[in-house]
Formats: C-alpha cells, structure tokens, sequence
C-alpha cells in the first residue's frame, strides 16, 4: 500500500477491521454457503484471510477440520464480528496504525531543519538590515 490510492482505499474501506480481527475466533461464511470457523490469522490487502484451527462446514452439514486453511477475498460474502468488539475503535486503532507507519521518512527531519534554516536565515536579514539602516552593526 505504498501509492495514496491505495492508502484512500484501506482508510475508506473495511480491510482495516478485518485486519483488526487478528487473533479473534470468527465464523466467515462464503458464497457458496459455506460456513469456515477458526481463528483468523492472516489478512492481506486483497481480504484473502487465513485461518488456523478452522471447521470446514458444507451445506449438508458435513464438516472437516484444518489447522490452517486460506480463504481467496473474492468468495466471502459475510465475516461475523466476535461480540464483545468495539468496531469503531478497531477501525480508528488500524488507521492510526496505518496512517503512522505510512508516512514518509523526511516528514519528521526535514521540516524541524527547514525551519531552522529559515530563522537562520530571518536573523541574517535582521542583521543586515540593522547594519545599513545606521551603518553599524547593532546586537
């Protein structure tokens, strides 16, 4: 997520509290009505999920048991949010997260130095303009 598109893209969609779900035990289900119950350890930019210790159910009620199975983003339909999750303050957190690491790397080094440089440089012309105005220098 290097580009401000994508950055806009992640802010303004709902990857962030799927990402913030890491961890939780949830129940996806997917478009073919299959239900997937684990624990989500992994998601990715393209919701592609991955989940370990999950319960494989079918619709006939058939389930299989994985320790870790990956889900392509494309076949979710619903991913159930654990009761007991703030999802405002999921959001807000992997945002912050998001918009802290992203930044680039001179914002916090060079502005302090550009400002510097600048009042270097206004004390300077304060200086030069006390020496032509009485034609000594005046500290």
């Amino acid at each position: 997520m290097a580009n401000r598109t994508s950055q806009r893209k992640y802010i303004g969609s709902l990857l962030c509290l799927l990402e913030g779900l890491q961890s939780q035990t949830t129940t996806i289900e997917l478009r073919n009505e299959i239900t997937v119950h684990g624990t989500i350890e992994n998601v990715d930019e393209r919701m592609n999920i991955t989940v370990t210790k999950a319960t494989y159910t079918l619709l006939n009620g058939r389930s299989e048991h994985f320790n870790e199975l990956f889900i392509q983003g494309t076949q979710i339909r619903y991913v159930q949010i654990p009761d007991g999750i703030n999802v405002m303050r999921v959001i807000n957190k992997k945002v912050k997260q998001f918009q802290g690491t992203n930044r680039p790397s001179y914002s916090k080094q060079k502005i302090p130095s550009v400002r510097k440089r600048r009042h270097e440089e206004d004390r300077w012309w304060e200086t030069i303009c006390r020496r032509t105005k009485d034609g000594r220098n005046r500290k």
